[in-house]
């Protein structure tokens, strides 16, 4: 999980969220307006990725402040999501972007 942050405006949207299936490398992204916080990303999580795959057993993510803020954690937590954070956030964010367009 990872943002795409610095876009143009596009209908009100500045950032994409992107969620990649470590398994299956399916990817899902959603348009957020800029600035977004822990309740929006939930909820775009929510809509799109859970409606379809149901919650995770682990997520991945870099220490962006919304992974580690304590509406996340306790969300996950409640649903019982192991929550695993990166410990370079521009490493993980080359290795996620390699992954999604290297077959493109």
């Amino acid at each position: 999980m990872d943002f795409v942050e610095g876009l143009p405006n596009s209908f009100g949207k500045q950032v994409i969220f992107v969620v990649v299936d470590r398994l299956s490398k399916e990817a899902h992204f959603m348009a957020l307006s800029h600035p977004y916080s822990a309740v929006d990303v939930s909820q775009s999580f929510l809509d799109h990725v859970f409606k379809l795959h149901g919650f995770p057993d682990s997520i991945t993510s870099d220490r962006d402040s919304i992974f580690i803020s304590q509406f996340w954690q306790d969300l996950m937590d409640f649903q019982g999501v192991q929550v695993q954070l990166t410990t370079h956030r521009r490493m993980a964010r080359q290795k996620l972007l390699i992954g999604i367009w290297k077959p493109i």
